[in-house]
């Protein structure tokens, strides 16, 4: 279905013309996540220099703290202090949390009839993020990586709501209903999201999982086979803005292309319910 506005030109194209032109934007990173991803790209970084960065944050510090010693990472004791804390963590882990922390931020910026779809685009975001992760640990591959991917998956989504609030600002005779909105994240989302990705300077393979993760291909990149993988998961648990609780998880093509079996998927559905009020604080 085309939706319109009053010059005849589709509000999907609309948006598209606005991102392009640089008139809707996501806001840009914040300093501390840019000066972390730039520490993490050079190849002599240490967890000193980190932990230095990172101390000048307060409020990362609390929550690198926090996750440290919480059930998601597991420690045999309890952290008392950063450097132990990013040593625990890890240091591309450590990074991948601080973009986390850093991006929350953008989740709560839009107008109050959106802000449940936000809210909701959070919860999915950070549960896919924590399921990629586990399925990339099983998988042999770069859990940091996968947890980043899973976690800005779907951030193009973001940015098409600001766009329809920037167009409504502009007198949008249209009254766009949550279907036509629905429709609108699904279809621009991956292209818009994957320009994003780019323009932050983040890892190719990261911004290439926004661009195709809503279409299954057998013979995929691992990492984002375990973000569909994962995208699946939340979708089955409701931690999504399409549920679909009633979904036989097993059955999809992406995970046999895995070898997930039964007990796997049902192992790690009760620890994402055990602990989502953990991972949500975490941040």
């Amino acid at each position: 279905m085309t939706h319109a506005v009053s010059d005849g030109t589709s509000i999907a194209d609309q948006i598209k013309s606005l991102v392009a032109a640089d008139e809707v934007q996501l806001p840009p990173l914040p300093e501390v996540a840019i000066r972390v991803q730039e520490l993490l790209g050079q190849e002599t970084s240490s967890m000193r220099e980190l932990g230095e960065l990172l101390s000048q944050d307060p409020a990362i510090v609390a929550s690198l703290m926090r996750l440290a010693n919480s059930a998601s990472f597991g420690g045999l004791g309890r952290i008392e202090n950063l450097n132990a804390a990013v040593q625990r963590i890890g240091l591309r882990e450590v990074g991948a949390i601080v973009m986390g922390m850093s991006l929350k931020g953008h989740f709560k910026n839009g107008s109050a009839s959106k802000l449940q779809i936000l809210e909701t685009l959070w919860d999915h975001s950070v549960t896919t993020a924590f399921a990629s992760r586990t399925i990339a640990r099983r998988m042999g591959e770069r859990a940091e990586q996968a947890f980043l991917a899973g976690l800005l998956h779907d951030c193009g989504k973001v940015l098409v709501l600001t766009a329809i609030d920037h167009l409504e600002s502009r007198g949008l005779n249209v009254k766009l209903s949550p279907a036509v909105i629905h429709e609108l994240m699904c279809s621009l989302h991956a292209e818009l999201g994957h320009r994003v990705l780019v323009e932050w300077g983040l890892p190719e393979d990261v911004a290439e999982v926004a661009l195709k993760h809503p279409t299954f291909s057998p013979g995929g990149d691992d990492l984002l086979l375990a973000v569909q993988a994962a995208n699946l998961i939340t979708k089955k648990l409701g931690f999504h803005l399409d549920p679909d609780p009633e979904m036989d998880v097993l059955e999809q093509p992406v995970i046999d292309e895995l070898g997930l079996d039964d007990v796997t998927i049902a192992t790690m559905m009760i620890d994402m319910e055990d602990h989502l009020e953990e991972m949500k604080n975490l941040f």
